[in-house]
């Protein structure tokens, strides 16, 4: 029973541990060739969550080509919301806060940006922010 139980912890132990690296290695392979197809100059789609003030987060994709990046809205018609280094200023990175969690995955970046007078947020996977900071300015992580 104990030798049992011993294995099954050694086991979830290990298993985690050479899981955890199998999807960072899997994770820098992704994004070694997106910085790749944007060197390129061909355009790189990112995973992303958007929201304007007093709104919830909208979920869908940030396309990235040299000069502009372009949310996309995932399943609902809505307009397309484009960001571009000189428009969009930044104004302060942070994680998820827990309230929000609930509406948009925890582990992603938000970042902040002022753009026509009002503030508009991006929430990115953090392997991510490598892509995006080719095309807008990242801004400074809040402590």
């Amino acid at each position: 029973m104990l030798a049992e139980w011993l294995g099954d912890l050694l086991g979830s132990v290990l298993g985690g541990m050479v899981g955890d690296e199998l999807s960072e290695r899997r994770s820098a392979k992704a994004t070694s060739k997106q910085l790749a197809a944007f060197a390129a100059g061909e355009a790189v789609t990112v995973p992303c969550a958007l929201r304007e003030p007093g709104a919830r987060w909208r979920h869908g994709a940030l396309r990235l080509v040299k000069g502009q990046a372009a949310w996309a809205a995932r399943f609902r018609k809505a307009p397309e919301v484009t960001l571009t280094r000189r428009a969009a200023t930044p104004v302060r990175a942070r994680r998820v806060g827990a309230v929000e969690a609930v509406g948009v995955n925890p582990n992603l970046m938000v970042l902040s940006y002022q753009l026509d007078g009002a503030t508009l947020e991006l929430a990115v996977r953090p392997r991510d922010l490598p892509i995006v900071g080719r095309v807008l300015h990242i801004p400074a992580t809040e402590s």
